[in-house]
């Protein structure tokens, strides 16, 4: 006795035929833990304040790549090239960083690094000096890597610039000019409106 494959059964085969041919993806989603054993240092050569901004920053490949340049200024929190985001941290009172929990995904880091202000709002607005740590290279066990970003000695800001964010939209701004399109389309209506009362007057 011969059974007929309902739609339901041709769905399933589909669906099996697509994962049996789908690549497999090797990326696993590694949680880090931060930490530094020596202070990070401010334009005075003593320890950042507490409270200043750190970002954990990972790389494809070993290269620290530049902040995007806008407005005259730098953004503190964009990355160029194969660096993303990994983490925000702030540095502890004995200018150190003890943090963890951080996500980020096998395929796309093979390194680690901090980027760090003399600041202590994010994102980072005014002229604010800045350093960088040496580009890490991770192995993670387990999904786990726990990294001391300065294990030899500590880091220091070398460089100062201007940043700058980029101002988020003003909804009051689309207010307004919905408004204005209101009232022009309004008086539009009336120009239109005694055009055709005079036209009905002369005929």
């Amino acid at each position: 006795m011969k059974k007929t494959l309902n739609s339901f059964h041709i769905l399933m085969i589909c669906v099996l035929m697509f994962f049996a041919w789908a690549p497999v993806s090797n990326a696993l989603i590694i949680t880090l833990s931060a930490s530094t054993s020596y202070s990070l240092t401010g334009p005075d050569g003593g320890n950042l304040a507490e409270g200043s901004v750190v970002l954990i920053v990972g790389s494809f490949d070993s290269i620290a790549d530049p902040m995007v340049e806008f407005g005259g200024g730098l953004l503190s929190y964009s990355f160029t090239g194969d660096d993303i985001f990994v983490g925000l941290c702030y540095v502890l009172d004995d200018g150190t960083i003890d943090a963890g929990g951080f996500k980020y995904e096998s395929s796309l880091v093979n390194y680690l690094y901090l980027r760090f202000f003399d600041a202590a709002e994010y994102p980072v607005q005014g002229v604010h000096a800045w350093g960088t740590t040496d580009v890490w290279g991770v192995t993670n066990q387990f999904q786990y890597v726990s990294l001391d970003f300065a294990p030899e000695h500590g880091y220091g800001v070398g460089h100062t610039n201007n940043f700058v964010i980029i101002p988020e939209a003003d909804t009051r701004n689309y207010f307004g000019m919905v408004l204005m399109l209101g009232l022009v389309w309004a008086a539009a209506g009336e120009i239109r409106r005694k055009k055709n009362r005079l036209c009905v007057r002369n005929s």
